[in-house]
């Protein structure tokens, strides 16, 4: 339970950080903020949805509509674009942790009866198999965070975060064609 709130904890901090806006105050001048959205509160089935087809895509969406986009600004989404067949297998997996999850929580007594010796033996079995399963999702999902964390620090690396200041300071304010 532990390795899976451990899980649930980084799919969190990815939801939180795969998706940067970047606004301008009234002089025109940058402001960076990253979406924290409500990722802290979802259940790890709901951050599975969330993910899959806007995070982990199979192939980006032609247009994709965003309440943000109607907002001033510039908003840049991080995306693992894989093969259809890589996303099917990620979202099998991902599926199936959930539901291993659920079991976990909701059915582990009921499935293995833990007053006989042989029923303990079981139970333990149960648990290193599902350990397992969850260490290569973790291990998975620490895989992703560290290319999100790389991307992180390339867009918002001082020099480069600078330029882009400096590019949007010079074009000023804009305002609406009339």
């Amino acid at each position: 339970m532990l390795r899976l709130q451990q899980y649930e904890g980084l799919m969190k901090a990815i939801a939180a950080s795969y998706d940067v806006t970047y606004k301008f105050d009234e002089t025109g001048a940058p402001i960076t903020k990253t979406e924290k959205g409500p990722a802290s509160s979802k259940t790890l089935g709901q951050l599975v949805g969330d993910l899959l087809g806007s995070f982990i895509v199979a192939e980006a969406p032609e247009n994709e509509e965003d309440a943000r986009d109607a907002e001033i600004g510039s908003t840049v989404r991080i995306r693992f674009k894989i093969e259809v067949s890589d996303f099917a297998r990620i979202e099998r997996g991902l599926k199936e942790l959930v539901a291993l999850r659920n079991g976990l929580v909701h059915h582990f007594i009921e499935q293995h009866n833990l007053f006989t010796p042989e029923g303990c033996r079981g139970a333990s079995k149960a648990l290193m198999e599902a350990y397992d399963l969850i260490d290569r999702h973790v291990e998975e999902l620490l895989d992703w965070a560290r290319d999100v964390q790389r991307l992180h620090k390339h867009m918002l690396d001082d020099d480069i975060r600078q330029a882009i200041e400096e590019a949007l300071v010079a074009c000023g304010p804009t305002t609406p064609l009339q």
